[in-house]
């Protein structure tokens, strides 16, 4: 599917790409656990199943060679909750497969931006290994009853002893459990976390690791896809050129392992972490426009990441929202069945709380137009800046100022579900009942399950 992407902006003639992927290659459309296509052992047979879906032919072919009972793939997205029954494993023979497609995805990537004159930036991938439990573990296949027995015994005496701060008790048990069972990925994660108590904080980096790559619901990039990055990138190969963003940073982050200051949850990162990326990548821009002759003289330094949330409007009022909208995240599956939920959502609720105090000041509302203000006439066709404003106005009872904003932002991208929505409710509160209702159609016909998105209006 990204092949096909970067194909389609190679037409363009750009400058440069930037491939940062690796996370959901294994539960992606064409993955051992693929919801919506069965997997596909070849690279050969993934190219005709992609070619067969976008051709009308191809589609009645596949939809009478399917058996009769065969219900098919879901007619709707369920989130990351649909993977919960499809686990693999880390010695499962398929991932061999999916490794070899990342490859040859990755080099295809690299291929169609140099043939239309592009310089490819290869990342490595962050991920939060440091505050973030596997989702789900699985014992190694041959472990018998028998040995499960001790090996409970051992983690739940380990457990015990390190809430009671007996670190090297529940550090001889958990190596006790971990003499019966390595491949059990939540104990891992336990005793990296028990090293970083200690203080041998290289050693939890180890451990941390081999937890991620041990978790049987493969969300994060595992350590072998960040070799293969590494390998590609460094490999010479004309135009590629590797930016290692998962060593460089993670050397600069609390014990030497990326966590919450920089990733949301398991591996989006939050605007702290998204700035760092960036200034990891701009001297390798910087130094390509230089190639190129777009730019003379030395290259500027990046500005600082308080001017960065001036300029995206970075404000409590989005604080607020992210920490809400990750709040109902956490309260669902996979994420509510993780060892350290009690504690991220305390820690979540904490910041949610402390946003809403300060959105009750009697200033807020003021602040924070004067802020989307200034940010805009900085950057006035930034059109997701003038949607994100807009919709904070409409939140905060101003529909009149919203609308021109999200009017604008319509105008440049017209099928943006969140431009819509927040549109329609800005013309709802103004009474212009006939706009409201024909953008909330069009917004039902693009998403009919968006959340609060209203039923439409019976016509007399």
């Amino acid at each position: 599917v990204v092949r096909g992407i970067a194909e389609d902006c190679a037409q363009l003639q750009p400058d440069l790409f930037i491939v940062y992927e690796g996370n959901n290659e294994v539960i992606g459309p064409f993955g051992p656990v693929g919801i919506f296509a069965s997997f596909k052992q070849s690279e050969a047979a993934v190219t005709v199943a992609r070619t067969m879906k976008t051709s009308r032919t191809g589609q009645l072919i596949t939809s009478l060679a399917r058996p009769s009972n065969q219900t098919g793939a879901p007619a709707d997205w369920g989130g990351m909750a649909m993977f919960l029954g499809q686990q693999i494993a880390a010695g499962d023979p398929r991932l061999d497969a999916v490794r070899g497609h990342f490859r040859a995805n990755l080099l295809a990537i690299a291929d169609a931006g140099h043939r239309a004159g592009a310089h490819t930036l290869a990342c490595t991938v962050l991920t939060n290994r440091r505050d973030f439990a596997p989702f789900l573990s699985q014992h190694r296949r041959d472990l018998t009853a028998a040995e499960l027995a001790p090996w409970q015994e051992h983690f739940t005496a380990a457990e015990k002893l390190q809430l009671a701060r007996d670190f090297e008790g529940a550090e001889k048990s958990y190596r006790a459990a971990l003499a019966i069972d390595d491949q059990h990925a939540g104990l891992v994660y336990r005793l990296g976390r028990l090293a970083l108590q200690r203080g041998r904080d290289p050693e939890a980096a180890i451990l941390l690791q081999r937890a991620l790559d041990l978790d049987t619901l493969r969300f994060r990039t595992d350590s072998s896809l960040n070799e293969i990055i590494r390998e590609i990138g460094g490999s010479g190969a004309p135009g590629l050129e590797l930016v290692d963003l998962d060593r460089t940073i993670s050397a600069a982050s609390p014990q030497g392992i990326p966590g919450d200051e920089l990733i949301y949850e398991h591996v989006h990162l939050n605007l702290r972490g998204t700035y760092e990326a960036a200034c990891q990548l701009w001297p390798h821009i910087a130094a390509d426009l230089v190639h190129r002759g777009l730019l003379t003289g030395p290259a500027p330094e990046p500005f600082s990441y308080d001017e960065a949330r001036l300029r995206l409007n970075y404000n409590t009022y989005e604080q607020a929202m992210i920490a809400t909208e990750l709040l109902n995240r956490f309260h669902q599956p996979p994420f509510a069945g993780q060892a350290d939920q009690a504690s991220r959502i305390h820690a979540w609720e904490k910041r949610a709380e402390t946003a809403r105090t300060l959105l009750a000041r009697p200033d807020a509302m003021a602040s924070l137009a004067e802020l989307g203000r200034r940010a805009l006439a900085g950057q006035p066709d930034d059109w997701t800046l003038a949607r994100n404003t807009g919709a904070m106005l409409v939140s905060l009872k101003q529909p009149q100022e919203a609308l021109p904003l999200l009017e604008r932002a319509a105008v440049w991208i017209d099928d943006d579900i969140d431009t819509l929505i927040a549109l329609g409710w800005a013309h709802q509160a103004l009474g212009h009942t006939d706009e409201s209702e024909a953008v909330f159609a069009q917004a039902r016909a693009l998403e009919p399950h968006y959340p609060g998105l209203p039923a439409p209006k019976d016509k007399p």
